[in-house]
């Protein structure tokens, strides 16, 4: 695992555009608490995941997203980069354990980048929140589900993504490793939902080209397009 965060490092850069936030602390690899002090990052999704993610959103400019999972905020602040933000954008993000387990950290490097105004953030639990933006009429073009990874949760996860997704919208989820998302991943299809391949010129870097060598997964981050809508039968745009 370190060898492979190492090659990804080695062989990939962040685009223009990355804001400082983000870089400083992939360069630092730590993140600063509200009191000044300096904490390892862990628990991220890698560089090369968060640069695949990214291009998926530069590909298919979207402009109601949602997030399930922000920890320190290094995939959401990907995302936020890749955005236009032009009028009716909107990004909802949700995680109960902000305060308990990362010390706010992720919400203070979205403040830090001047992202949080733009963002409307959910402290109480995925089952909690889903079923009111549900029932608020609430629709969005790209949710990144990287919570809970037990197996109810991300299958819960994944039907209420379902049910909040627009015609042609794309579900991703990170740890396709994980048997619990894998399962939910291989449910997918039957539900009308197809793939996306690894963006150029990811699918062409030396990490994904050694993983396609070895037959394991080219990216521990998946993205389904909801090709054909279930709700009118219509193919998605």
């Amino acid at each position: 695992m370190t060898h492979e965060k190492k090659s990804a490092h080695d062989t990939l850069s962040l685009p223009p555009g990355t804001s400082t936030v983000l870089a400083e602390i992939l360069q630092s690899e730590e993140v600063v608490a509200g009191d000044g002090s300096c904490l390892p990052l862990r628990d991220n999704i890698p560089l090369l995941e968060c640069l695949i993610l990214q291009a998926w959103v530069r590909e298919r400019e979207p402009y109601r997203i949602l997030e399930i999972g922000l920890a320190y905020g290094v995939s959401t602040l990907f995302l936020c980069d890749a955005l236009t933000w032009q009028q009716g954008t909107i990004y909802h993000v949700i995680d109960p354990y902000q305060d308990r387990d990362w010390q706010s950290i992720g919400w203070l490097n979205l403040l830090r980048a001047g992202y949080a105004d733009k963002i409307q953030f959910h402290k109480d639990t995925s089952d909690a929140v889903l079923p009111q933006l549900i029932a608020g009429g609430m629709r969005f073009d790209f949710v990144l589900i990287d919570g809970a990874h037990d197996a109810y949760q991300v299958q819960s996860d994944v039907e209420y993504a379902e049910k909040l997704l627009a015609p042609g919208g794309v579900i991703a989820l990170d740890d396709i490793q994980l048997p619990a998302v894998q399962a939910a991943v291989d449910s997918l299809p039957r539900r009308g939902f197809q793939q996306l391949p690894v963006p150029a010129p990811y699918d062409r870097s030396r990490p994904v080209r050694l993983r396609r060598l070895n037959n394991s997964h080219l990216s521990r981050v998946v993205a389904f397009q909801h090709c054909i809508d279930s709700r009118s039968g219509e193919t998605g745009k």
